[in-house]
């Protein structure tokens, strides 16, 4: 089975739950295991504050590509 990974992924799985009704399973959070690995003050990640964090870059991450349409049948790149 594959391993879905992701910062915050659990509400993206409740999402395609939801959506689709398809249960996603084994799961990992990488803002849980970034709380474990940097130790000091647990905190909710964003994957593009821990890519800032870790390997000190920009992700940029703009609407064009956050407030897309999920629901066409070929994704732009």
């Amino acid at each position: 089975m594959p391993l879905q990974v992701g910062v915050g992924i659990g509400k993206d799985c409740v999402k395609v739950l939801k959506d689709y009704n398809v249960s996603v399973q084994a799961v990992e959070d990488l803002s849980s295991l970034a709380n474990q690995k940097l130790g000091g003050e647990p905190g909710n990640w964003s994957l593009k504050a821990l890519t800032e964090m870790l390997v000190s870059k920009e992700l940029p991450k703009p609407n064009k590509i956050r407030l897309g349409n999920w629901e066409v049948k070929s994704l732009s790149k």
